[in-house]
Parts: structure tokens; C-alpha cells; sequence
């Protein structure tokens, strides 16, 4: 039959027969003797990935990735590059924004109301979905990291172990000096319930409880490295990642953490759909995927080898992350 292979010696065979199929395999002596016959069964069906690259003419490296919807996002990174897609990805634009410096996140209140932060204090704001943008003055200099919205509170994440906070939609900013062991960079937040939570280099993860007035840390050794990005799934549960393939889950607030094994590679950002499904990307082209919230992954194809700094879905078949050397991707599910 089709999937019948008689084995005479004269050479290596590979069966092949739709690997999601039974194959039998028949061996029939053609002669007297002896000898070894060797057998490798690969079984399964070869990676499909749902991951393709977006060609994109911009000399600059995205730090951010962010969609209002199904057709309008925007991507943003070095050199004061901010481009905005109106079809889904399949065409960017490049929009004028006043600066050269790294711009490394981007949040929207609602859709006419926006902010994209950078390098060097630098904060812009947009009044009509992103059509135009005006500079915000802040009383910091330091590099702007992360930028998150909870209705009308906000929190944007600085270097010098600072934040800023606005709770009037981005009208106004006030600095705050989170005090800790070892000052460091507070590079992410992340937000639950009527909890916030601000983490980054320093080996110390801050909380508040009353809109980022009051924040109280918790150290432990597993913090200690570089963390990147996290979420939390309720007051209790949440994940970080970070450098060098640090990823770690506590389920009792922070009081005790669990490594996950998983790569070496850096973990730049988690980005959770909903409180099970979530996606990781990091250095090299990495792309994780977890629909336990986090207890397991599964690595996908990318389909690059660059630095992957940033990732959003929009829905569980609908997602981008960008990078290295103008490097976007789109993911539209298998």
C-alpha cells in the first residue's frame, strides 16, 4: 500500500506520510545474514506560525507597540520614530513628533486621548487619536519608561527610582521618589483591581493600594535581577519577567516567588488577553505563549531572529510585537 515500504538496505528511507497519519512500516528479509537495522520515529506536525514580518521602511529600533482597535495602532522607538497604521498593520505612517529622542511607550485614555513617553523626560500628548502631537513638560529629566492608565490615574515609570503620577487624565504630573535598598530604574507597572504595581531593576516590587499615593515594597532574592515586565491576575497572582530569562509567578502576593524555566534569552514584555491567555517576547526573535496564566509556555515561530521589545493583541487571533531594525510582526492565529 501507499504507506507500506519494504527495507532491502541498499539505503536510507524517510517515510513521510502526512505526519499526522498512521505509517507502517514492513521490514522483509531479501537475504540471508546479519546487521543492524536503526528505526527514528518523528511523530507530530511541523510548527505553524501565525507570525509573519511587516515590512517597514524606518531606520529605528520600536520600543512600543499599542492598538486602539482591529485597523488603528501605533509603534514607537529610536530616533523620535512614531508611526501609525490605520488597516491593520498592513501600511504605516510616519507622524511628526518633535523629538529625536527614544520613545518607549505608549497609552491611550480613550480614543481621541494619548500619551507616547520617551528619553530624556520627554512626554507628548495627542487630543485626536493621534493625528497631532504637543510636548508635555514634566519636572523630571530622567528616561520615561512604561506609561499605564486605570480610568483617569495614571502612572509613567523613570529612571532614579522615580514615578510619575497624574490622577486628572494626563492634565497634570506629579513626581515621587520611591525610596529603596538599591536605587535603580523603575522600567513597568501593572495594574489590578484597586492595586498598582511599579517594579524594575533593584530587586524591589512596589505597591500601593490608594492610587499610587502610598507605595510599599517587598524584596526577595529572585527579584534581584532585572525586571522588565509583569501582570498581575488578581491581588494575589501575578508574573514578571526580565533579564536573562527571568520569569517568576507568586501566588500570595508577592510573599514567596516560583522560577519558571524557560530560555536565557532577555524577556522584554508580557502581554496577558485575559486571565489565562498570555504572550512573552524577548531577544533573538523569542515568542512565548501561555493559556495557564503563566504555570507553562509554549515557544512559537517568529519567524525573525531580532530583539523583540514589545508585543499587544488586540484579540486571542489578532497581535503585534515589534523591535530591532524596524522589526514588526503580525500574528493573525492557527
Amino acid at each position: 500500500s501507499a504507506n507500506v515500504v519494504i527495507y532491502t538496505g541498499a539505503a536510507d528511507i524517510l517515510i513521510q506520510a502526512g505526519l499526522t497519519t498512521q505509517v507502517a512500516l514492513t521490514l522483509q528479509p531479501t537475504g540471508s545474514g546479519t546487521g543492524d537495522v536503526f528505526i527514528q520515529v518523528i511523530w507530530g506536525t511541523p510548527p505553524v506560525s501565525g507570525w509573519k514580518v511587516i515590512p517597514v521602511y524606518f531606520n529605528c529600533d520600536f520600543h512600543a507597540v499599542y492598538f486602539l482597535n482591529n485597523n488603528k495602532g501605533f509603534s514607537a522607538g529610536t530616533n523620535g520614530t512614531l508611526l501609525m497604521t490605520t488597516d491593520g498593520g498592513t501600511n504605516w505612517i510616519k507622524k511628526t513628533i518633535n523629538t529625536t529622542q527614544v520613545l518607549s511607550g505608549i497609552a491611550f485614555i480613550n480614543d481621541n486621548l494619548g500619551f507616547v513617553t520617551g528619553y530624556g523626560g520627554t512626554l507628548f500628548r495627542t487630543l485626536d487619536g493621534g493625528e497631532t502631537w504637543t510636548k508635555i513638560t514634566v519636572n523630571v529629566s530622567d528616561n520615561l519608561y512604561s506609561i499605564r492608565f486605570k480610568n483617569n490615574t495614571g502612572i509613567i515609570t523613570c529612571g532614579g527610582g522615580k514615578i510619575l503620577r497624574t490622577t486628572n487624565g494626563g492634565e497634570t504630573w506629579t513626581s515621587q521618589t520611591l525610596q529603596y535598598n538599591n536605587p535603580g530604574l523603575l522600567i513597568n507597572s501593572a495594574f489590578v483591581e484597586n492595586v498598582m504595581y511599579v517594579f524594575g531593576t533593584g530587586g524591589n516590587l512596589f505597591r500601593s493600594s490608594d492610587n499610587g499615593a502610598v507605595w510599599y515594597t517587598t524584596s526577595n532574592s529572585l527579584l534581584a535581577g532585572w525586571v522588565q515586565s509583569g501582570y498581575f491576575f488578581s491581588t494575589s497572582t501575578g508574573i514578571l519577567a526580565g533579564g536573562s530569562g527571568q520569569l517568576i509567578k507568586t501566588t500570595n502576593d508577592g510573599g514567596t516567588w516560583q522560577h519558571i524555566p524557560l530560555t536565557s534569552e532577555h524577556l522584554e514584555e508580557l502581554f496577558f488577553i485575559n486571565n489565562t491567555t498570555g504572550w512573552l517576547v524577548g531577544d533573538h526573535g523569542t515568542i512565548y505563549k501561555t493559556t495557564n496564566q503563566g504555570s507553562s509556555w509554549q515557544k512559537q515561530v517568529s519567524n525573525t531572529n531580532k530583539w523583540l521589545n514589545s508585543v499587544c493583541f488586540i484579540s486571542e487571533h489578532l497581535g503585534f510585537a515589534v523591535g530591532q531594525n524596524s522589526t514588526i510582526l503580525k500574528y493573525t492565529g492557527q
